[in-house]
């Protein structure tokens, strides 16, 4: 996908954002603050940077038009210490990102989620706590169709 900076169908974030307007000279600097803002059919595009705090996501597309989350620049988007819970979320798309020292899992996909993307993510030491779940949490009912795409996951390094 070619990201143009002057896109109306592109919701910009930044996390030295300063409450803008969402455009990329004036980014959001919240990615909630831009999950409220998105249709179908729009791009939440995340700036270089270091995310934190868990985030739910309650937002879907359709088939057509799906929402996506993703990076300016694969690999520049760190979402650190925290997990992101998707509820009833269809025809969604994140992209690009790594989670990075989730402690509890990075991703728990609830209820009826589909057709759901999750491509290009990099997993590095996450669901890495007694009571951590796993990386990626699929549950609940309803959920189908839902895709992992070249994705890579990481443990913590162990020393001898």
């Amino acid at each position: 996908m070619t990201i143009d900076t002057s896109n109306p169908d592109f919701i910009w974030v930044s996390p030295e954002g300063s409450d803008g307007d969402g455009s990329w000279e004036r980014p959001f600097e919240s990615i909630k603050t831009a999950i409220d803002k998105a249709e179908p059919g729009k791009s939440i595009i995340l700036k270089q940077g270091t995310y934190t705090g868990d985030l739910t996501i309650e937002i879907s597309g359709s088939p057509e038009r799906p929402v996506r989350i993703i990076a300016e620049k694969d690999g520049t988007v760190e979402i650190a210490n925290s997990c992101w819970f998707l509820y009833d979320t269809s025809d969604l798309i994140i992209s690009g990102l790594t989670f990075k020292d989730s402690p509890t899992g990075a991703l728990s996909v609830v209820g009826s989620c589909n057709r759901n993307l999750f491509q290009s993510l990099r997993f590095s030491n996450c669901g890495s706590t007694d009571r951590a779940s796993c990386t990626m949490y699929f549950g609940g009912t309803g959920g189908e169709c839902n895709l992992i795409e070249n994705c890579v996951f990481e443990g913590p390094v162990q020393h001898t």
